[in-house]
């Protein structure tokens, strides 16, 4: 009888922890890669629905435009903010992945600020956002955070755990004066269980993160400075194991709306990254031998040209100068991808925009 009473105690206190079928950490946040994400404007969305063993089915979605989502190391990114996230003497804002997220909107109508870069630090114990390097107003300026914004919980991430950050950057602007920005975000575990989108179905767990955030500017010319605070914010986020990036990410939006972008695959191939306005062509886009690539350019400067199969692996690079007006070059597919069936992914970057194109190669 004592040994029964044991076996069950040990059994119960397996249940216990193994209630949370589903352990995230390091390894499952964003590495080097483009990822692809589909997007859709509005949803009507229940947020309370939500808890431990949950169901949530999102296969009911349809992509209204479907975008790269660009990762790369730091080493790869802009020259001019490598000393301020690339830096052995700073180890807090040692950044290990960075995000080009492009235009970034903002509360103040003088500051426009585009081809934004996101530094990112992953470590064993927590995913965390260290700062940025934008284009501000036609200057490349460093915005380091003072305290670095905790973008998830503590790895491994599990059901009601919590943490917050407070974290302020800012910088001087030529012809303006000082430009900063404060964000409050606090990050809450409130669910794990089954999640359904049309990429899949996966094992997840939930965070919910609460964001206030706080724009400051102060004007030379006038020696005068305020503040906009903006709405309250909320963004959930839906992690599973070996995903890199978010399966689902649910944005409160205007009234009882939502938006949404999900992790999905290519299913278009007028695919755009998410600071991209420059249209290139490829054909044919089902080929046994060469591709065509064009593009117009009213610029010599740099392009370059990389060629993945469906892993992400990169098979091919070429880069050069464009000529003004019409440019073409032709890439022998068989060569490049050895005569192996499948769909390839032809990726275009030139002045600092991305452009992508899927190929089909037969034999």
């Amino acid at each position: 009888m004592k040994y029964l009473y044991s076996t069950l105690l040990f059994m119960f206190s397996v249940l216990l922890v193994n209630s949370q079928n589903i352990t995230i950490d390091d390894s499952d946040m964003p590495t080097p890669n483009i990822y692809t994400i589909s997007k859709v404007a509005n949803i009507s969305f229940n947020p309370d629905e939500t808890g431990t063993d949950y169901t949530w089915d999102f296969s009911f979605l349809e992509y209204d435009t479907q975008l790269n989502d660009t990762f790369f190391s730091v080493t790869d990114a802009p020259y001019v903010y490598q000393y301020s996230y690339n830096n052995f003497l700073d180890p807090e804002h040692k950044a290990t992945v960075v995000q080009n997220t492009g235009t970034v909107t903002n509360a103040i109508q003088v500051i426009e600020i585009t081809d934004n870069y996101d530094y990112f630090k992953n470590s064993n114990s927590l995913y965390v956002k260290v700062g940025s390097g934008s284009t501000i107003n036609g200057v490349p300026t460093v915005m380091k955070y003072d305290n670095v914004e905790n973008i998830t919980t503590n790895f491994p991430i599990l059901m009601d755990a919590t943490n917050s950050s407070i974290s302020s950057a800012g910088n001087d602007i030529p012809n303006i004066g000082y430009y900063g920005q404060t964000v409050n975000r606090v990050n809450i575990v409130d669910g794990f269980g089954e999640l359904t989108t049309p990429f899949g179905t996966f094992q997840t767990v939930r965070i919910k993160s609460i964001l206030n955030i706080r724009d400051t500017i102060y004007y030379d010319d006038y020696s005068f400075g305020t503040a906009f605070d903006r709405p309250e914010s909320v963004e959930y986020n839906w992690y599973a194991d070996n995903q890199s990036i978010p399966l689902l990410t649910v944005k409160s939006a205007v009234g009882s709306n939502y938006s949404v972008t999900y992790k999905d695959s290519l299913r278009t191939t007028e695919i755009i990254s998410q600071n991209n306005k420059t249209s290139f062509n490829v054909y044919p886009t089902v080929t046994s031998n060469i591709i065509n690539v064009e593009f117009d350019s009213n610029n010599s400067d740099k392009y370059e040209i990389r060629i993945f199969n469906e892993s992400g692996l990169e098979l091919f690079f070429i880069d050069g100068n464009k000529k003004i007006g019409f440019n073409k070059t032709i890439i022998s597919m068989s060569k490049i991808v050895n005569n192996t069936n499948g769909v390839y992914f032809i990726v275009f970057e030139s002045d600092n925009k991305i452009n992508l194109k899927r190929v089909i190669f037969t034999n």
